[in-house]
């Protein structure tokens, strides 16, 4: 149930320089159906993540069945994630919907769900996508699973505009209502207003992710 525009879902990859600006309509009511304008899911582990460097989508992203689905992720870089790296990652021009707003799905304009436990990053990543659905956020649309919390420093230095246009309003990081329980992690993430000074703050956030990782550098 895994769809993207370059990879349906993947392990152990880097991602590097990929552009996309193909459309993706889905209309599955099948359960835990992730999407993403470049890699669907991300299957890997602790030692097996995917990395996403520097890459672009344009896409338009959509869920059109008009039905109650359960743990659906979409979003304009990847769907679904635990330990995914997404560096310097931009979705601009285009929009993410789902059609159902009282499904459980998340959408995000650049990743659709991560754990909030797990050692996830989103460094240096801007989005002016439109989101609609029931959890949207511009960078993550859902960040923890059934009520589950811990804080987190992974998102640094991501900046968004756009709209996210129903029930939970325009937010860096949507919330999560699996369980009823509504929170959200906004650190990391702010509205785009001061062009030249976000650019600085990503660059500095990138020359601090390749220092801590060479090796993915």
């Amino acid at each position: 149930n895994d769809v993207g525009a370059i990879a349906s879902n993947a392990t152990n990859t880097i991602f590097e320089n990929c552009k996309s600006n193909v459309d993706i309509t889905t209309s599955t009511s099948s359960s835990f159906t992730c999407v993403g304008g470049i890699c669907g899911r991300d299957l890997g582990d602790y030692n097996s993540y995917c990395t996403f460097i520097v890459c672009q989508a344009t896409s338009n992203i959509s869920d059109t069945i008009d039905e109650w689905e359960w743990q659906n992720h979409i979003a304009g870089i990847v769907g679904f994630t635990t330990y995914s790296k997404i560096v310097a990652c931009t979705h601009t021009d285009g929009y993410i919907h789902e059609e159902n707003k009282q499904s459980y799905t998340s959408v995000g304009g650049i990743c659709g769900y991560a754990d909030s436990t797990n050692d996830f990053r989103i460094v240096a990543c801007y989005t002016n996508t439109e989101t609609d659905g029931r959890m949207p956020g511009h960078i993550l649309g859902a960040c923890s699973y059934r009520g589950s919390y811990a804080p987190t420093n992974k998102i640094i230095s991501c900046y968004y505009a756009g709209q996210s246009l129903v029930l939970q309003g325009n937010k860096g990081v949507g919330t999560d209502n699996y369980g009823g329980s509504s929170y959200s992690f906004d650190s990391g993430t702010a509205r785009s207003t001061d062009i030249a000074a976000e650019i600085i703050n990503m660059n500095t956030a990138i020359e601090l992710w390749n220092n801590d990782n060479p090796e993915r550098a």
